[in-house]
């Protein structure tokens, strides 16, 4: 009996001891490590003339320098027809701290960089040199206010505001998105090296493509993100998020001196801002409930005694102040001069609107917009330290002339929000009254 009771006694504690023994090794061992985050940043767009050639490539040539393990880099650029190579389509590739031009890359004559499809051949032509890697595509260029003529064309019936030029041909917002999306890469984020590219028209075409856009909805100069420690940032393994927010900090103090070259002062009138974009369905949807607000509204009396002289009157009386007074531009402020005209600032109008109606029913849609803004904008600094410059909106008599309105109908952010019919019901009354 006492053999039975030890051997028993001894099979527990060899048991137990396993037991332990397993644990503690579990314990101790080390964890799979995740692969590091592997990056290729493809940089696409054409100078114009033979200046910003050299200025468009120079920052891509520096960031190739720091180039490492981590974070490899393309180029194509449509040289101007003034350079040395006129018209001249180059590839190239950066990796290991050096930018080398791929001469086997050759294009057709009448190549046009405003194309959605080589956009897309560009992309995959990236994805397929650099595989299984996360992907930001920064397009450099000239962007360009709304424009009826090139961006609502007859041709082109659905396309919003541009975002490059090749010899007076643009592309728009929406032909950016179609080539994106047809190279089937969602891309981690898009870096807009070009003047007004964070109008909510923009924002609207490239949601879901990717989940981060930096842009400015001001124009901002030729020396503009400092990519190269954005690629050192990622190099070191910071995330997107912070490597972009970085950059739109620094980029906000760089462009502080920022001159317009028909001013003899500075010009402090620049914004830089970092938005989540992969997701914006509770955006379209606060915008769209408060324009239908507004339209159904626009007869009822306003009640608000922080402002007796519309203390009485029709609400639409002060929509329409504050409609107007966000679409004038005061040339003395240095900060407005760089705001494109036909446009007002969509949040600040909204805010407007709400304080000289005091329509109690927009206080829980101005809540849910305030709450939406904040969520999905990682960075937004302006350099007068105000926030009433966030997404630009066309507006304005210009939608009005001939069958513009018709045509902005077709544009992605009026389907997803009736703009459009708001700004026909306020014209209808401001033409009444």
């Amino acid at each position: 009996m006492n053999k039975i009771l030890l051997f028993v006694t001894l099979m527990l504690g060899f048991i137990s001891s396993s037991i332990m023994t397993s644990c503690s090794d579990d314990e101790q061992s080390p964890k799979p490590t995740q692969q590091e985050d592997k990056y290729c940043l493809m940089f696409y767009g054409a100078g114009g003339d033979e200046a910003h050639d050299i200025s468009f490539f120079k920052p891509v040539q520096y960031a190739a320098e720091v180039t490492g393990d981590n974070v490899a880099l393309t180029y194509m650029i449509k040289y101007s027809s003034e350079g040395k190579n006129p018209n001249h389509v180059s590839y190239y590739i950066g990796e290991k701290g050096k930018l080398v031009e791929d001469e086997s890359f050759h294009t057709p004559d009448d190549f046009s960089i405003v194309d959605p499809k080589n956009l897309s051949d560009f992309i995959k032509r990236s994805c397929n040199r650099f595989p299984n890697r996360k992907y930001i595509l920064i397009f450099l260029g000239h962007g360009s206010p709304f424009n009826f003529r090139y961006d609502l064309s007859d041709e082109a019936i659905a396309m919003t505001r541009s975002t490059l030029y090749d010899d007076n041909k643009m592309m728009s917002a929406s032909a950016m998105a179609k080539g994106i999306a047809d190279a089937g890469i969602h891309l981690d984020a898009m870096i807009a090296n070009s003047c007004l590219q964070g109008s909510i028209e923009h924002i609207a075409e490239w949601e879901g493509l990717a989940d981060y856009l930096l842009c400015s909805p001001f124009t901002i100069p030729d020396v503009a993100y400092d990519t190269s420690s954005i690629v050192r940032e990622l190099e070191n393994g910071s995330s997107v998020e912070n490597a972009l927010a970085n950059a739109a900090e620094k980029a906000i103090h760089a462009w502080s001196v920022y001159q317009d070259k028909n001013n003899e002062l500075p010009n402090y009138g620049t914004v830089v801002e970092l938005v989540k974009i992969n997701d914006l369905t509770p955006l379209w949807n606060v915008l769209a409930q408060t324009f239908q607000l507004m339209i159904d509204s626009m007869d009822d009396l306003n009640y608000t005694v922080d402002f007796p002289e519309f203390y009485g009157t029709a609400l639409y009386q002060s929509y329409l102040r504050a409609y107007y007074e966000k679409l004038e531009i005061n040339n003395k402020d240095f900060f407005e001069n760089l705001r494109p005209e036909n446009t007002l600032d969509l949040p600040d109008f909204i805010r407007y609107a709400y304080m000289y109606s005091g329509n109690a029913r927009m206080a829980p849609l101005l809540s849910r917009l305030e709450d939406v803004l904040s969520d999905i904008l990682v960075v937004h600094i302006q350099s007068n330290g105000k926030h009433d410059f966030i997404f630009n909106v066309m507006a304005g008599d210009t939608l009005f002339k001939g069958d513009h309105l018709s045509r902005y109908r077709t544009c992605r952010f009026d389907r997803l929000t009736g703009w459009a019919s708001l700004n026909e019901v306020l014209e209808s009354y401001h033409s009444a009254n």
